[in-house]
């Protein structure tokens, strides 16, 4: 499995969802959440793979636990470089509550993770980036290694890279989705020396649902998914490696954050980054193939609620 280097972390290309462990999560997930019993085999399998990342997030129901516990078991804590994020804070606390708040929930994923401290803190909630100085007081006392946010809007992603505040972000990008791409972020972001982590890679799994499951709403995508699809048989390829492999040919990304809930699911994933990048050609053509589609078709959270689980913003 390639690596990133991301400060003293090697990061594999394939930093593992882990949303999946802790709540049902995704229209494409038919199999629920995985027992601890399933977790633990993915999690084995995955390092002795390569994979040397995972993410998860205080709102991803007991995933913290789940993986603390796991990694515990299998010798695998401190081998495993753990990307979470922060709880949903309230807004407007003064300066004294945000350090509260914060310390608080720093020191809950730290028991949750059986971690002294954690290696990279993402705010998961954009406007709660105002309290970024309540956790530069985290870095300090040891207890976080880096910070970075998730992002739900390019304008969101442009204003953290010029803000100087953060070491990496995590964005939504996928072979339907070109807004962050046509913003410019990537470009950005590797100038500014910032780590992309990129999630939705196959938008929750639409990108694959059966035409006949398609909502009204998502009626645009069918047309460009046909397109993409007659891109991938020219090219020799799957529409799935087409698409894993078109983000990761984009300009400073260096993880694919992609979840599962089976061990299947897992080698599938494996197999994906053994590839590499598709060729600029290829490339061209995709992004020549693919519209501005409405926000309806590219934000889950705007998708009707029993469409998908968990149905609230933001997703990872």
């Amino acid at each position: 499995m390639e690596t990133t280097k991301f400060h003293e972390y090697n990061l594999s290309r394939f930093m593992m969802g882990t949303v999946q462990f802790g709540v049902n999560y995704g229209i494409a997930n038919l199999s629920g959440k995985p027992s601890y019993e399933s977790v633990v085999k993915i999690l084995e399998h995955a390092a002795a793979n390569g994979v040397t990342c995972l993410d998860t997030a205080a709102a991803y129901g007991d995933s913290e636990k789940v993986i603390g516990r796991a990694l515990r078991e299998l010798g695998l804590t401190g081998q495993m470089t753990v990307v979470t994020k922060t709880p949903h804070l309230a807004e407007g606390l003064n300066p004294a509550e945000a350090d509260k708040a914060v310390q608080e929930a720093v020191e809950s994923s730290l028991k949750n993770l059986q971690m002294e401290f954690l290696p990279l803190y993402l705010f998961h909630k954009e406007t709660n980036s105002a309290y970024i100085d309540s956790v530069r007081k985290m870095k300090q006392k040891g207890l976080v290694k880096h910070i970075g946010i998730s992002v739900n809007s390019p304008e969101w992603a442009l204003k953290a890279i010029r803000s100087g505040d953060f070491e990496a972000i995590q964005l939504p990008t996928n072979i339907l989705d070109h807004r962050y791409i046509k913003a410019k972020v990537f470009k950005e972001a590797k100038r500014a020396n910032i780590a992309l982590f990129v999630r939705s890679v196959y938008l929750q799994g639409l990108l694959f649902l059966p035409e006949k499951k398609i909502l009204p709403e998502h009626k645009p995508v069918i047309e460009v998914r046909r397109r993409l699809d007659q891109i991938a048989r020219e090219s020799g390829l799957t529409l799935t490696e087409l698409a894993a492999r078109f983000v990761m040919s984009l300009e400073g990304v260096y993880c694919l954050v992609m979840g599962l809930e089976t061990i299947g699911q897992l080698q599938d994933n494996l197999k994906l980054f053994e590839h590499g990048l598709l060729d600029s050609a290829v490339m061209d053509k995709i992004m020549k193939s693919v519209p501005l589609l409405p926000d309806i078709v590219l934000m889950p959270w705007l998708w009707p609620k029993a469409f998908h689980a968990p149905p609230q913003k933001p997703q990872t």
